[in-house]
Protein backbone atom coordinates (compact mmCIF):
# COMPACT_ATOMS: atom_id res chain seq x y z
CA UNK A 1 0.00 0.00 0.00
CA UNK A 2 2.59 2.28 0.79
CA UNK A 3 4.50 1.66 -2.24
CA UNK A 4 1.41 2.59 -4.40
CA UNK A 5 1.04 5.85 -2.67
CA UNK A 6 4.46 7.03 -3.49
CA UNK A 7 3.82 6.05 -7.28
CA UNK A 8 1.02 8.26 -7.27
CA UNK A 9 2.25 11.17 -5.52
CA UNK A 10 5.53 11.20 -8.48
CA UNK A 11 2.77 10.78 -11.08
CA UNK A 12 0.46 13.54 -10.09
CA UNK A 13 3.03 16.34 -10.80
CA UNK A 14 2.82 15.40 -14.52
CA UNK A 15 -0.08 14.71 -14.91
CA UNK A 16 -1.35 17.85 -13.59
CA UNK A 17 1.92 20.07 -15.39
CA UNK A 18 0.19 17.76 -18.35
CA UNK A 19 -3.18 19.08 -17.62
CA UNK A 20 -2.03 22.64 -16.98
CA UNK A 21 -0.27 23.26 -19.84
CA UNK A 22 -2.75 21.80 -22.42
CA UNK A 23 -4.96 24.43 -20.91
CA UNK A 24 -3.61 27.16 -20.97
CA UNK A 25 -1.89 26.57 -24.85
CA UNK A 26 -5.07 25.67 -26.08
CA UNK A 27 -3.92 21.64 -27.09
CA UNK A 28 -6.48 20.53 -29.56
CA UNK A 29 -7.98 17.23 -29.72
CA UNK A 30 -9.32 14.82 -32.34
CA UNK A 31 -12.05 12.85 -29.91
CA UNK A 32 -15.32 10.40 -31.39
CA UNK A 33 -17.52 7.65 -29.61
CA UNK A 34 -16.89 3.83 -31.51
CA UNK A 35 -18.89 0.85 -30.43
CA UNK A 36 -16.32 -1.99 -29.99
CA UNK A 37 -18.84 -4.40 -29.66
CA UNK A 38 -22.24 -5.67 -29.01
CA UNK A 39 -22.75 -8.65 -26.81
CA UNK A 40 -25.88 -10.79 -27.47
CA UNK A 41 -27.65 -12.88 -24.59
CA UNK A 42 -30.74 -14.37 -23.51
CA UNK A 43 -31.82 -10.55 -22.37
CA UNK A 44 -31.20 -8.66 -25.40
CA UNK A 45 -27.57 -7.00 -26.70
CA UNK A 46 -25.72 -4.48 -25.15
CA UNK A 47 -23.52 -2.42 -27.50
CA UNK A 48 -20.17 -1.56 -25.78
CA UNK A 49 -18.46 2.01 -26.21
CA UNK A 50 -15.45 3.34 -26.80
CA UNK A 51 -14.41 6.83 -26.74
CA UNK A 52 -10.78 7.73 -28.73
CA UNK A 53 -8.75 10.50 -28.48
CA UNK A 54 -5.61 11.74 -30.84
CA UNK A 55 -3.03 14.02 -30.55
CA UNK A 56 -3.55 16.94 -32.70
CA UNK A 57 0.27 16.54 -33.63
CA UNK A 58 2.22 14.67 -36.22
CA UNK A 59 2.48 11.10 -35.66
CA UNK A 60 6.16 9.41 -35.25
CA UNK A 61 7.24 7.17 -37.22
CA UNK A 62 6.17 3.71 -35.42
CA UNK A 63 2.73 5.48 -34.60
CA UNK A 64 1.69 7.05 -31.33
CA UNK A 65 1.13 4.61 -28.20
CA UNK A 66 -2.03 3.44 -27.03
CA UNK A 67 -3.26 3.99 -23.79
CA UNK A 68 -6.59 1.94 -22.95
CA UNK A 69 -8.61 3.56 -19.31
CA UNK A 70 -10.73 1.19 -17.43
CA UNK A 71 -12.87 3.25 -14.84
CA UNK A 72 -13.20 2.29 -11.64
CA UNK A 73 -16.34 0.70 -10.05
CA UNK A 74 -15.22 -2.85 -9.02
CA UNK A 75 -17.11 -3.23 -12.26
CA UNK A 76 -20.04 -2.92 -10.39
CA UNK A 77 -21.12 1.29 -10.69
CA UNK A 78 -19.95 4.16 -12.79
CA UNK A 79 -19.41 5.29 -16.25
CA UNK A 80 -16.15 5.63 -17.84
CA UNK A 81 -16.90 9.72 -17.16
CA UNK A 82 -17.33 9.34 -13.61
CA UNK A 83 -13.71 9.19 -12.99
CA UNK A 84 -12.51 12.39 -14.67
CA UNK A 85 -11.18 9.65 -17.32
CA UNK A 86 -12.37 12.13 -19.97
CA UNK A 87 -9.92 14.48 -18.84
CA UNK A 88 -7.23 11.95 -18.14
CA UNK A 89 -7.32 10.76 -22.19
CA UNK A 90 -6.84 14.67 -22.99
CA UNK A 91 -3.77 14.29 -20.93
CA UNK A 92 -2.62 11.37 -22.34
CA UNK A 93 -2.76 13.37 -26.12
CA UNK A 94 -0.98 16.43 -24.81
CA UNK A 95 1.68 14.17 -23.88
CA UNK A 96 1.43 12.18 -27.24
CA UNK A 97 -0.37 9.02 -26.26
CA UNK A 98 -4.04 7.86 -28.09
CA UNK A 99 -6.27 7.49 -25.32
CA UNK A 100 -9.08 5.31 -25.36
CA UNK A 101 -11.35 4.20 -22.79
CA UNK A 102 -14.39 1.84 -22.64
CA UNK A 103 -17.74 0.63 -21.70
CA UNK A 104 -17.66 -2.81 -19.59
CA UNK A 105 -21.05 -5.11 -18.98
CA UNK A 106 -21.42 -3.94 -15.17
CA UNK A 107 -21.94 -7.31 -12.86
CA UNK A 108 -24.40 -5.29 -10.94
CA UNK A 109 -27.49 -5.53 -13.81
CA UNK A 110 -29.82 -7.64 -12.67
CA UNK A 111 -32.58 -9.55 -13.93
CA UNK A 112 -36.38 -10.63 -13.23
CA UNK A 113 -38.12 -14.33 -13.70
CA UNK A 114 -39.63 -12.79 -16.45
CA UNK A 115 -35.69 -12.25 -17.80
CA UNK A 116 -36.40 -8.42 -18.00
CA UNK A 117 -33.70 -6.05 -16.90
CA UNK A 118 -34.70 -5.47 -13.23
CA UNK A 119 -32.62 -3.68 -10.17
CA UNK A 120 -34.07 -6.63 -8.17
CA UNK A 121 -34.41 -8.78 -9.95
CA UNK A 122 -32.74 -12.57 -8.50
CA UNK A 123 -30.05 -13.13 -11.68
CA UNK A 124 -26.98 -11.32 -11.95
CA UNK A 125 -26.55 -10.41 -16.20
CA UNK A 126 -23.30 -10.08 -16.70
CA UNK A 127 -21.73 -12.58 -14.30
CA UNK A 128 -17.83 -12.25 -13.57
CA UNK A 129 -15.62 -12.44 -15.87
CA UNK A 130 -17.52 -10.82 -18.39
CA UNK A 131 -16.04 -7.72 -17.81
CA UNK A 132 -12.54 -8.90 -18.36
CA UNK A 133 -13.32 -10.41 -21.33
CA UNK A 134 -15.04 -6.85 -22.56
CA UNK A 135 -11.62 -5.44 -21.85
CA UNK A 136 -9.73 -8.03 -23.69
CA UNK A 137 -12.64 -7.75 -26.52
CA UNK A 138 -11.21 -3.92 -26.11
CA UNK A 139 -7.83 -4.69 -26.97
CA UNK A 140 -8.39 -7.22 -30.02
CA UNK A 141 -10.58 -4.15 -31.95
CA UNK A 142 -7.64 -1.90 -30.89
CA UNK A 143 -5.21 -3.97 -32.94
CA UNK A 144 -7.90 -5.18 -35.72
CA UNK A 145 -8.67 -1.53 -36.23
CA UNK A 146 -5.11 -0.34 -35.99
CA UNK A 147 -5.03 1.18 -39.69
CA UNK A 148 -8.91 2.17 -39.91
CA UNK A 149 -8.47 6.22 -40.40
CA UNK A 150 -11.90 6.49 -39.20
CA UNK A 151 -11.34 5.30 -35.33
CA UNK A 152 -7.53 6.32 -35.89
CA UNK A 153 -7.21 9.42 -37.53
CA UNK A 154 -2.97 9.01 -37.39
CA UNK A 155 -0.93 5.72 -36.95
CA UNK A 156 -0.70 4.31 -34.06
CA UNK A 157 1.77 1.33 -33.02
CA UNK A 158 -0.61 -1.28 -31.87
CA UNK A 159 2.08 -2.92 -30.22
CA UNK A 160 2.52 -0.51 -27.78
CA UNK A 161 -0.70 -1.14 -25.67
CA UNK A 162 -0.70 -0.12 -22.02
CA UNK A 163 -4.00 -0.76 -20.07
CA UNK A 164 -4.57 1.19 -17.28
Amino acid sequence: MRLRQIHQRKLLGPVLTLLVAATLFGCNFKGARFTYTTVVDDFGSQALGADVVTPDTAAPADGFPVVLLIHGGGWNSKTLYDDGISTTIETLAAAGYVGVTIDYRLAIERVNENNLIDPKGATTRNQWPAQIQDAKCAVRWIRAKANDTTIFPKKINSSKIGVM
